[in-house]
């Protein structure tokens, strides 16, 4: 007569289904406490196991914990189990707890956690520890261990006055800040810091629960966000030294002690303790004790796990709230892509969506009208035709920022009447799914849990095998796979540079490999090969550009790099279907994921790419899509790269990755049960101090990096509203040195007087791409709707500046004399060509005379003497 137990993941194990919750009638006890599900106290004392199921969605609070891109349960959160679960059997003092690996929860669902408390080991201790799994099926995971106690020391430091007599106020503004910049992404319910004071080696402060958490204090002992707003006091403080991307986290507690609980604000000690630890005190606003913690020792962690491999990423998508009932702006174009034939041949439906999308783009990049792109997964896992369009769309929001949006629907009947809801959103990509509506994040890829290595009997079949990154994956298939079977194509074949070098070279290892011309587009030449030479692995590495921005974009240029990537891939897939496969790898990029400027219809073949792996994974085939970010080994594929561009994605946060990390990433790839992941090497800390320093965070990457602004920075005019307030002359500084100060910043000059008013953009290395790069900094600065032609239109960053007037103020008065040569003044204080000065010279005396000439008190020529028109004549001409 039991009730019906499910298992539910956002709360606990197990609960009735009923909804009530009920574990009791299985021999559960119910813990009462947010962070625990059930708790069983072990019989004859020996112990408590108390578990939980922790997840964002559960406890949304704790995806305002990140560090270094990823969303670590805090230290707080851990003891504060810990001690709960000691306080079941009489031990709710942590006499000692250290922390061996962070307990990190993903973007999506959660994670198993349980509590062990041991029996007494006879000294009045009982041994504890925190464990996790990602699954039923996963291992276990300890990432504490320690002992409790029973009694704890009551601090005795007198908590009445306040502030502190002889403490002197330290500033805190651009506290969070700083702390984003290192990597320590604390979002609202972890900002409870108030007022900080110094006194010698003591740091005092006052802080508080914001309102997100406030009302579920009474929950806790010390809610975890509050104690962890205690522990970032020690940043006031001395602290040990860190290395580049090192962070400090918790790592050894001793004696912590809850004396009150259910606080909302405290009052915090710290004090040195120790060689390298900290001491902590906290009291409540009336001076009595809440928390102490005897010593903290931080130490200095690199946030990087599976031995390193931190480069390697994934998509998540995760809920985004909307307005039900919102209607689109009536301006708002809708391209609907939805209705295309879904059973044809992919690769010719993905050609008629990109190509009609294209088209819609280009016809509308000159409008101000926001675009949205809209297209149907109706099999709900992948659809290469529609990922390509993705791909497409993707770069064109990169070239044209706030213009378009993606939203992909399912087959449900109500989905399309969610579009205006999810538009609303404010998100540029959407996908709406079974009514809820979800946006993509990147997040770092979970570890494989073996390690997968190819069949060495086998045959390995790589396109693009004569390349460069054909060769480096050859290579490292027979030195680290023990592959001792390959056959390489290109189009040269044997005739390729280096290909008789390196077959003779990985003979040497043991190898035989085959080289054969073949144009992989041709399906009946790429079926002779796949016939002939039976392959049990296939890595698609083959690939072409033809970069140009989206204006410039063709049908012709995107078939031209659509066939050896999309074409010859879909080919593969078909060809080796029914062959048993020990993996079928495709080298796509980033281009894909992200969007790239100046490459939509690359985006958009490698995005073909990423939808044909999310097809076979879900038919039950192998499948690998790994959409590379730049490799620092030149290839075709970067060689056109100069160190404009390489600064340019930098300064976006993407980072070139060595070869020897590139085949890291690889081989941790092929241990991996993902159909589409992202080798690319992010520069986080780079990203973050952007974002503290009020940068726009892209939404893709807001789960690595989070969004943030400063609270604390006063409100300021746009220079829109700036402009009409300024003289003439002061209009036409302010748009002058913004259009050099952009214009350095995307050519990767710090200092902007290198690019003098007159000089032309193209003259300094001005191409489309930096162009359009230009045109969306000042759209930013501005507040207009630029043109991509704008610096071929206006071709110097004078003219540029003196059209942007136009734009801003249309309605000004023409510029006085006096205006124009203050602005003279301004431009004559820059360095200009010598061999011109005798002529700027020559024509200043010459404005001069006849200024002198025409004006009010003039020379009259009728009664002027021969010496006096000698004089003004020898000044016209530049003589005197």
């Amino acid at each position: 007569d039991l009730p019906t137990y499910v298992f539910d993941r956002e709360r606990y194990w197990l609960q009735a289904a009923d909804g009530t919750g009920d574990v009791t009638a299985v021999g559960l006890d119910r813990s009462e406490h947010p962070l625990l599900g059930a708790i069983v106290v072990l019989p004859e004392a020996a112990g408590v196991v108390a578990t939980s199921r922790l997840s964002v969605a559960a406890q949304p609070w704790l995806a305002d914990h990140a560090v270094s891109g990823d969303v670590l349960v805090p230290g707080t959160a851990l003891v504060e189990i810990a001690a709960r679960a000691g306080h079941e059997v009489g031990h709710p003092v942590i006499d000692e707890l250290v922390i061996e690996s962070a307990l990190v929860l993903p973007a999506q669902g959660g994670v198993q956690v349980q509590v062990v408390v041991g029996a007494e080991d006879g000294t009045g201790r009982r041994p504890v520890g925190v464990h996790s799994r990602a699954a039923a099926t996963s291992p276990w995971t300890r990432h504490v261990t320690g002992f409790l106690t029973a009694e704890a020391n009551r601090p005795d430091y007198d908590f009445t006055v306040w502030p502190p007599a002889g403490a002197e106020p330290v500033e805190v503004d651009g506290f969070y800040d700083n702390l984003a910049a290192a990597g320590y992404d604390y979002g609202p319910s972890f900002q409870g810091l108030r007022a900080v004071w110094r006194r010698g080696e003591e740091i005092f402060a006052e802080i508080e629960l914001p309102d997100a958490v406030r009302a579920t204090a009474g929950s806790y002992g010390v809610h975890p966000a509050l104690l962890d707003v205690a522990l970032q006091v020690t940043n006031f403080g001395p602290l040990p030294k860190v290395a580049e991307g090192e962070v400090l986290l918790p790592f050894a507690w001793n004696s912590v002690a809850q004396h009150a609980w259910g606080a909302s604000a405290l009052r915090v000690r710290t004090t040195p303790s120790g060689p390298d630890g900290v001491s902590v005190e906290t009291a409540d606003h009336t001076g009595a004790p809440v928390a102490s913690i005897g010593s903290l020792v931080l130490r200095a962690s690199v946030p990087q796990r599976r031995n390193g491999l931190d480069s390697l990423f994934q998509l998540d998508w995760v809920d985004v709230p909307t307005t039900r009932g919102a209607t689109l702006d009536p301006q708002t174009v809708v391209v609907d892509l939805t209705a295309a034939d879904e059973q044809g041949d992919p690769t010719v439906r993905a050609r008629d969506l990109v190509g009609r999308a294209l088209a819609a783009i280009q016809a509308r990049l000159d409008g101000t009208a926001p675009v949205v792109v809209v297209t149907r997964n109706a099999n709900g896992y992948g659809d290469p035709a529609a990922d390509a369009v993705w791909g497409l769309v993707r770069s064109a929001q990169t070239e044209n920022p706030g213009r378009f949006v993606l939203v992909d629907l399912d087959d449900k009947e109500d989905s399309r009447a969610l579009i205006a809801a999810a538009v609303g959103a404010g998100e540029p990509q959407l996908a709406i799914r079974a009514g809820k509506v979800s946006a993509p994040r990147l997040a770092h890829a979970p570890a494989g849990d073996t390690e997968r290595r190819l069949d060495p009997d086998g045959t390995v079949l790589i396109t693009g095998g004569t390349g460069v990154l054909g060769m480096v994956v050859a290579r490292h298939l027979v030195r680290a796979h023990d592959a001792r079977n390959l056959v390489l194509l290109s189009r040269q074949g044997p005739d390729a540079a280096g290909a008789a070098q390196l077959v003779e070279e990985l003979a040497g290892f043991g190898a035989r490999v085959r080289v054969v011309a073949c144009d992989i587009t041709d399906r009946a030449a790429l079926a002779e090969v796949v016939a002939s030479s039976r392959p049990t692995a296939v890595v698609h590495v083959a690939g072409v550009l033809d970069d140009g921005v989206l204006a410039a974009q063709t049908t012709d240029r995107l078939d031209a790099v659509f066939a050896p990537k999309a074409d010859a891939a879909w080919h593969l897939h078909e060809l080796t279907k029914d062959s048993d496969l020990d993996a079928f790898v495709l080298f796509s990029s980033g281009a894909g994921v992200f969007g790239s400027a100046g490459q939509a219809n690359y985006a958009a073949s490698n995005a073909f790419l990423d939808g044909l792996a999310a097809l076979r994974h879900a038919q039950g085939l192998p499948a690998l899509s790994l959409a590379w970010g730049l490799w620092a080994q030149t290839s075709a594929l970067t060689g056109t790269l100069d160190e404009a561009d390489r600064n340019r994605m930098a300064r976006g946060g993407t980072l070139a990755m060595s070869t020897v990390e590139a085949l890291d990433l690889f081989d941790a790839a092929l241990s991996s049960d993902a159909a589409t992941l992202v080798p690319v090497k992010l520069d986080l800390a780079h990203l973050r101090r952007r974002a503290a320093e009020g940068d726009e965070v892209a939404p893709v990457l807001r789960g690595l990096v989070r969004a943030r602004r400063k609270a604390s920075a006063p409100a300021t005019r746009s220079l829109a509203q700036q402009l009409p307030t300024m003289p003439r002359v002061e209009q036409q500084r302010a748009l002058l040195e913004l259009v050099r100060g952009s214009a350095a910043a995307v050519l990767g000059h710090a200092d902007a007087s290198l690019l003098a008013a007159e000089q032309a953009f193209k003259d300094v290395g001005f191409d489309s791409l930096t162009s359009v790069e230009l045109r969306n900094r000042l759209t930013e600065a501005t507040g207009l709707r630029l043109p991509a032609t704008l610096v071929f239109d206006h071709p110097t960053p004078g003219e540029l500046a003196e059209w942007l007037l136009t734009r801003l103020v249309p309605d000004a008065e023409p510029p006085s004399v006096l205006d124009e040569l203050t602005r003279l003044e301004s431009l004559l204080s820059h360095d200009f060509d010598e061999a011109a000065r005798g002529e700027v010279v020559r024509r200043l005396r010459s404005l001069t005379a006849k200024c002198e000439l025409d004006g009010p008190g003039g020379v009259d020529l009728d009664a002027a003497t021969d010496d006096e028109i000698f004089q003004l004549a020898d000044a016209e001409l530049g003589l005197s």
